[in-house]
């Protein structure tokens, strides 16, 4: 259902009670208010009620009992009074209808589903300050707009342009056109000095504007321009984002909410005359530094009862999800600012979403401390758009336990479990002799001090060392903890997030807890109360406990007593599962910085 902007100001002024109590014209008016004589068709004497006066009526006013909503503009509180001291004005009839749209220099309609600016709004010739935010405007018409109107919020609407807003656009100071969906090109011819000779403050952040350098060109023929908010947009995550609108636009005084000082300006000098190195494209790095809290792995705790097959290997990787590198395959795009002309070494925004593609780090083994992972990456992106929206996602870290079997190979068996024709030296080897090459080849490894080259593959079979090939299994993954990182902010203005995620296991000590953890040692901290290590079984209480129906272990539950399992301590607690990750995201602090990438 279509609701006009005239309709929703005549809603607000309903809400103002204008003929109620304490305001209007009734029967709680005194008659001796001189203001009174004459204005009304039917005396206040003959109703012969309490009258009240026009100061206890005022009372009443901001008694708080009688309050309403006047947020919705600034003379909205001041009409309510007036509608006391002088009701004749306010009393009905067109003057009065004319008379309080007249009223009104400021209006603030947000969140009323407002699809339409009609002609209603252009009798309201003294408004200044207009906002219809949050509403489902999808055009703007000049046409509709007071004549005297410097102030125009239009945050969070549906446009995706502002054509209709430029056929005879008011003398605008401010204009507001943040939380849309203007993305073409086509739209920056609009804010040039044609059409905003007076523009003081521009708020386009959060659209879906890619092209820095076309837009700043065109922002620069502004000459009262002095506060830019551009954030939010693909474009602001160039690196070169800032420092090209400081120094192109070398009037403005406050650029994203934050003052352009005197030291900044003197950083970027230069920086707004190369365009060449202002490239449509984001750089994004991606450091995982350490893993802490993961238990030892059963296979490295000491066990006799243990098989010896299969051979267990686990190591750990780290996963992330991240725009694809996508390189575009052309590398120039058109430059609007001058017809005909093209802007060098330009990326061009990809037509096609940017696929998301699994990042692993290297598989690292366990370790008693921290697992060193070691991992950067540095990200080039160029789909913009695609890049700001993942962003706002935010990106998922998984740590993952690889777990490898391998197994000994049968004879005539190969890694891939095809069999071969055994040859006389697979039976020799097979029996446990080793051939003359091999052997050869050993002692000399041996001689050196060294070990054979086969030993890593030798497992102790009937008291001796036999060589045995081995056949490993498709590794395994499993997640063993998770941690969401929010990345929105960078959209704001910041490059860099440190984080050490807590990705599972036991609750994430406070910092006083890791204050004393850095001090102490990790051999001396107690695997009962810490958790941080998994004591192995000892020999003694391997004896003790024996084989299943063994002497030992029949002994043992005799005399255990059922009240000691009561009074058995719980299992201690895991220590936290922790990754230490650091993003940043890559921003010029100065004009030199434009050269370290060449």
């Amino acid at each position: 259902m279509e609701k006009t902007a005239s309709a929703a100001f005549q809603d607000l002024l309903k809400t103002l009670c204008l003929k109620e109590f304490p305001c209007g014209i009734g029967t709680w008016r005194n008659p001796n208010d001189k203001f009174a004589e004459g204005q009304y068709a039917v005396t206040l004497k003959d109703y012969g009620v309490q009258y009240e006066k026009m100061e206890v009526l005022k009372e009443y006013l901001n008694s708080g009992t009688w309050d309403v909503d006047t947020s919705w503009s600034n003379e909205a509180a001041d009409l309510r009074s007036l509608a006391i001291s002088q009701p004749w004005k306010l009393s009905g009839g067109k003057n009065s209808s004319q008379f309080i749209q007249e009223f009104f220099k400021t209006l603030r309609i947000i969140d009323k589903q407002i699809t339409e600016i009609d002609q209603g709004i252009l009798s309201m010739k003294n408004l200044e300050d207009l906002t219809l935010s949050v509403n489902l405007l999808r055009k703007v018409p000049s046409e509709n707009l007071p004549p005297n109107l410097k102030v125009l919020e239009l945050c969070t609407n549906c446009l995706t342009s502002i054509t209709s807003l430029c056929k005879n656009p008011p003398p605008l100071l401010h204009l507001g056109l943040s939380y849309n969906q203007l993305h073409s090109v086509d739209e920056y011819k609009y804010f040039t000095v044609e059409y905003w000779p007076s523009l003081m403050s521009l708020d386009l952040s959060y659209n879906n504007l890619n092209q820095l350098v076309e837009l700043v060109d065109r922002l620069a023929s502004l000459p009262s321009l002095r506060n830019l908010i551009l954030q939010g947009n693909p474009m602001s995550l160039i690196p070169g984002y800032r420092g090209h609108v400081v120094d192109a636009l070398k009037e403005l005084v406050v650029f994203d909410d934050i003052h352009i000082s005197a030291d900044e300006k003197h950083h970027y000098k230069g920086l707004g005359k190369k365009k060449e190195l202002i490239l449509d494209e984001a750089q994004f790095n991606v450091d995982v530094k350490g893993l802490n809290g993961i238990s030892i792995p059963e296979e490295l705790v000491d066990d006799e009862e243990r098989q010896e097959f299969p051979v267990i290997s686990s190591q750990y990787v780290i996963k992330y999800e991240m725009l694809a590198d996508v390189v575009p395959t052309t590398a120039e795009t058109q430059d609007y600012t001058t017809p005909g002309t093209t802007r060098e070494k330009s990326k061009p925004s990809v037509t096609e979403p940017t696929p998301v593609v699994i990042h692993y780090t290297e598989p690292r083994d366990w370790n008693e401390g921290e697992i060193s992972v070691d991992y950067k990456h540095t990200h080039v992106v160029y789909d913009l758009p695609c890049f700001r929206d993942f962003l706002q996602q935010g990106i998922t870290f998984t740590i993952q336990l690889k777990r490898t079997m391998s197994w000994p190979m049968t004879p005539g068996e190969t890694e891939d479990g095809i069999a071969t024709p055994e040859t006389p030296a697979k039976k020799s080897a097979k029996g446990g002799a080793e051939t003359p090459s091999k052997k050869g080849k050993d002692s000399k490894a041996k001689e050196k001090g060294g070990k054979g080259e086969k030993d890593k593959g030798k497992k102790k079979i009937g008291g001796r060392d036999t060589e045995m090939e081995m056949r490993a299994d498709p590794p395994t993954f499993t997640d063993i903890g998770t941690y969401h990182i929010l990345l929105s902010h960078f959209l704001e203005g910041d490059r860099r997030v440190n984080k050490l995620c807590h990705c599972g296991g036991g609750p994430m000590p406070t910092k006083e807890e890791m204050e004393l953890l850095k001090v102490k040692e990790l051999e001396e901290v107690k695997p009962e109360t810490k958790g941080t290590k998994r004591r192995s079984p000892s020999a003694e209480k391997t004896k003790a406990k024996g084989k299943p129906g063994s002497a030992a272990g029949k002994k043992k539950d005799v005399k255990k007593d059922p009240e000691e399992d009561a009074a058995e301590e719980e299992p201690p607690v895991p220590p936290p599962i922790t990754l230490d990750v650091g993003i940043n995201l890559l921003r010029w602090d100065t004009a030199a910085d434009s050269l370290k990438g060449l």
